[in-house]
């Protein structure tokens, strides 16, 4: 969001460098988490990225059911 601002992004957050071929690039690389209908509750609900409400709207309500995403 910083740099969409016109603005640097905090020092703490860029982690590593990219070279793109001109230049070293100051680069934030985050490390994915995979997340299955298991994790779902400890990770996107629980981060509030997504309630159990948005989550099992409409063609998913059925798989979350199944899943006993509730």
């Amino acid at each position: 969001m910083a740099l969409v601002n016109g603005k640097q992004p905090p020092s703490g957050l860029v982690n590593d460098k990219i070279d793109n071929g001109m230049e070293e690039v100051p680069s934030v690389l985050l490390k994915p988490v995979p997340v299955t209908k298991d994790q779902i509750k400890d990770t996107i609900v629980k981060d509030k990225f997504w309630s159990v409400k948005e989550i099992c709207a409409g063609k998913y309500a059925a798989a979350c059911k199944e899943a006993g995403i509730q």
